[in-house]
């Protein structure tokens, strides 16, 4: 009865790893099927794809905002004058319109000046003449640099 048991157990044994090989080459059969209908689907996909067009170039944003004229209004309003000048000559500016930005400037100096701050006057006074050395307001705001140093002492 001995031997009858070890030959029972060698042939389940034996059957055991007939069936594991038999098991992994089903798996191994069903893996490469797998990786040939995902290349099939991929060939298939790059077949019927139509070439993508570029995108239309998109509108370009205004430049200048309309609401930085009414920001730089506001700023003016309430005595922030060098904000106001950044904002109202980079709006200017930033719409091609030079003149525009070097009147701003000046305006806002004179008002800066008027209001009693000569510091910013002369700030921005000195903006325009460092950044437009040609313009015409030159003259104008070289004789108010004058009188408004002349106001702090310094001449």
């Amino acid at each position: 009865m001995g031997t009858t048991l070890a030959l029972l157990a060698l042939l389940l044994l034996a059957g055991g790893v007939v069936w594991a090989w038999h098991a992994l080459r089903k798996f191994g059969a069903r893996k490469d099927a797998q990786a040939e209908r995902a290349a099939s689907l991929i060939a298939e996909v790059n077949k019927n794809r139509k070439a993508v067009p570029a995108p239309a170039p998109a509108a370009r944003a205004p430049a200048a905002p309309p609401d930085w004229e009414a920001l730089g209004r506001s700023l003016l309003a309430k005595g922030a004058f060098l904000e106001a000048a950044w904002t109202l000559h980079a709006a200017a500016a930033l719409a091609g319109d030079a003149m525009s930005a070097q009147k701003r400037l000046v305006e806002i100096a004179a008002r800066a000046a008027a209001a009693g701050r000569p510091q910013a006057a002369l700030l921005l006074y000195g903006t325009l003449l460092e950044k437009y050395p040609e313009s015409e307001y030159a003259g104008f705001v070289r004789s108010s640099m004058k009188a408004e140093e002349k106001k702090l002492g310094k001449v």
